[in-house]
């Protein structure tokens, strides 16, 4: 599969040809031979000609690129950059797209400009792939990514490079992003960050939701999905959802220990109460315990503050189904 990925030795020709059609016409077939084809290395070869002003010099101490393209990537464009450089291109790569408001988040540096840095990027034909029309979003080439990504993780303090992921993850959940927040979150210390976007969302989440959360929920480590009130209450939900009664009983009973044993964030732990109601009801439904249904959803609606209106809503649909059945229409 990978040499179906090689240009030809014509589409070579003509892919350096378009960028240098005066300059280098003697060194054109040589160039495609010595890359073997790889795109990446035509491309390394097309910026390292812009550079330099003998072209047959480069081609006689041409490193072997098709097979390290990596290290090329190194010696031939981070080394000669300035530090300050390289360490914005490599924060800026711990994403998979990024734009210039993302870009100042992860720098965050006070004469950094998001916008002059994606100018220079842009200018520089540094490996940045225009995402839409509006060139808006972008994202490095994966080699070029990766070379990145590697020598950050080698050069910065893990609690620093743990830093970038909680930032990149609250910047994409500030814009709605929220499977690109949840990707970084999982790279924070216990999940923390990814666990909190289940158990503490910014906006009450609609029904259909269910399935992210879902997948969400199996990617965090067990003992950190289960072990705070929000997750455990997501679970909960998803064995009703699946209808697994006993298991959604054995975690409301977990919930509702880990509830009376800690103190938890106080908006956590109020979502977390609304659940234990509504998940009781959900039981009595599943019983036909109508009676009970009637009592859980009074206890409810007098715990539950105004601003829980999501849950009081749920709450006031079983009790009128409930009153209903019983023959207590009125009240209904």
């Amino acid at each position: 599969r990978m040499g179906m990925l090689r240009f030809t030795p014509e589409e070579s020709l003509s892919f350096i040809g378009q960028t240098f059609p005066a300059e280098v016409p003697d060194e054109l077939g040589a160039m495609a031979a010595r890359t073997d084809g790889w795109a990446v290395a035509l491309r390394l070869l097309v910026l390292r000609l812009g550079r330099t002003p003998d072209p047959a010099t480069l081609m006689k101490n041409l490193p072997p690129v098709a097979n390290d393209v990596r290290d090329y990537l190194v010696v031939e464009i981070l080394n000669p950059m300035p530090p300050a450089r390289v360490s914005m291109l490599m924060r800026i790569a711990i994403v998979e797209r990024f734009c210039a408001p993302l870009c100042e988040q992860l720098c965050d540096e006070e004469d950094f400009d998001g916008g002059d840095f994606m100018d220079w990027l842009v200018e520089s034909g540094l490996f940045a792939i225009a995402l839409d029309a509006e060139r808006h979003w972008f994202r490095f080439h994966h080699y070029f990514q990766e070379v990145l990504v590697n020598r950050l993780e080698r050069e910065l303090d893990p609690a620093a490079l743990e830093d970038l992921h909680v930032r990149a993850s609250h910047w994409f959940e500030g814009e709605g992003l929220l499977d690109e927040a949840f990707e970084h979150g999982l790279k924070t210390p216990d999940c923390i960050r990814a666990a909190d976007l289940i158990a503490l969302p910014k906006t009450p989440r609609p029904p259909h939701d269910y399935r992210v959360i879902s997948g969400w929920l199996r990617r965090l480590p067990r003992e950190v999905a289960e072990g705070r009130p929000g997750t455990l209450a997501e679970l909960a939900w998803l064995a009703v959802r699946d209808g697994r009664i006993a298991d959604m009983e054995a975690l409301l009973g977990r919930l509702e220990s880990l509830l009376e044993k800690q103190a938890w964030d106080p908006r956590e732990t109020a979502d977390a109460r609304a659940n234990v109601h509504n998940l009781c009801i959900q039981v009595h439904f599943y019983y036909d315990r109508l009676e009970d249904i009637v009592r859980c959803a009074e206890d409810a609606l007098a715990e539950l503050g105004r601003d829980q209106w999501v849950a009081r809503q749920s709450v006031f649909m079983s009790y009128a189904i409930a009153l209903t059945r019983l023959g207590e229409t009125p009240r209904a």
